[in-house]
């Protein structure tokens, strides 16, 4: 563990809450434990999202932009 959390840039602490599920990584660390698990982790199995059969859709940001 103390290897990727290297690899990540963050402490063995923090991969030990995220993997326990204690706290939700930030958007920058959710993009380097994916990149460093070569995809296995995604940012949904961190935050516990998962689709029942296969995810076949894509849901847009909505845009908060000042129209």
């Amino acid at each position: 563990m103390a290897s990727f959390a290297t690899t990540v840039g963050t402490t063995t602490a923090t991969i030990s809450r995220v993997s326990d599920g204690v706290v939700v990584p930030r958007k920058e660390l959710m993009k380097r434990i994916y990149a460093a698990s070569d995809g296995l982790v995604t940012p949904n199995d961190l935050v516990g999202l998962y689709c029942v059969e296969p995810c076949t859709q894509t849901v847009k940001a909505k845009d908060h932009g000042d129209d």
